[in-house]
């Protein structure tokens, strides 16, 4: 627990006592903006440190769970308003699905949303994730990003270095797109060498900036099997959320799309962008 940047030292107390376990209880924000002290009191709640003036707090819930919170707090009464709550309501979306994804990464229970080879998230792992991302940017009116891409030319890799050659290419390339993504990104093994990755709150521009950084590094790479260097590159196509009756696989056929005009045009390229027709 920081308070002014500094960490308090505290005494253990219930959860049932605080402010944190209304939010984890209830799994609703809250927020306080006159006497805190006294409306926390009123709550049933006990105030740990020193009082604020004003208080708001986000439960950060990933499907059914709660694992945490976030607050903020000031020493200035009525600092916060409906605006400043939303904001933080977007930030603990983020930080829920970062810290998920952590614990995904982690846990046993994993595996059955993970791919083996790559340690991306498999088809289940996507649309589990991906469709309950889709109705958070629905909820609370942000942008959803889609990169889809596959490797080219990489049949032929196969036929002239055999499957190893192309486990270990995959294994690389899931490599370098994680060292790119956010924590809160959705990485994604769709299939064979196709990738997919949603971008929570990200428009179409940044997410063809993330397209573009994933193209360039891929084709910047030096992949060496059994001393032979490999060449990759990668065709790209991208999409957006496009209002409410959208849905994952909506993006992803327009992605898909794109991805192949990106292919017929030579690969190597990112489609669907700002500048596309």
């Amino acid at each position: 627990l920081l308070e002014a940047g500094q960490r308090l030292s505290i005494d253990p107390f219930p959860l049932g006592e605080g402010l944190t376990s209304i939010l984890i209880e209830s799994k609703k924000s809250l927020m306080l903006v006159q006497n805190t002290e006294r409306e926390a009191q009123r709550l049933g709640a006990k105030i740990v440190g020193k009082p604020a003036k004003s208080w708001m707090g986000v439960p950060l819930v990933i499907g059914a769970d709660t694992i945490g919170m976030s607050a903020v707090d000031s020493e200035e009464g009525g600092k916060f308003t409906k605006r400043h709550l939303d904001a933080l309501k977007a930030f603990a979306d983020i930080a829920a699905i970062g810290i998920n994804n952590a614990r995904l990464h982690e846990e046993v229970r994993d595996l059955s949303v993970r791919d083996y080879l790559t340690g991306a998230y498999n088809r289940r792992g996507l649309f589990e994730l991906g469709e309950c991302e889709i109705e958070k940017a629905k909820r609370y009116d942000t942008k959803m990003g889609l990169i889809m891409f596959d490797i080219d030319n990489f049949k032929n890799m196969n036929d002239m270095l055999g499957h190893l050659a192309g486990d270990f290419v995959l294994k690389r390339v899931a490599n370098i797109c994680t060292k790119i993504l956010r924590a809160a990104d959705i990485f994604a093994r769709y299939g064979g060498d196709e990738f997919i990755i949603l971008l929570p709150m990200t428009d179409i521009t940044n997410t063809e900036e993330a397209a573009t950084r994933i193209c360039r590094s891929l084709e910047d790479s030096r992949i060496i099997y059994k001393r032979i260097p490999i060449k990759v590159r990668a065709s790209l196509g991208i999409a957006n959320l496009e209002g409410h009756g959208d849905e994952l696989e909506d993006m992803i056929r327009r992605a898909d799309r794109n991805l192949y005009v990106s292919k017929r045009s030579g690969g190597s390229k990112v489609t669907g962008g700002t500048d596309y027709d």
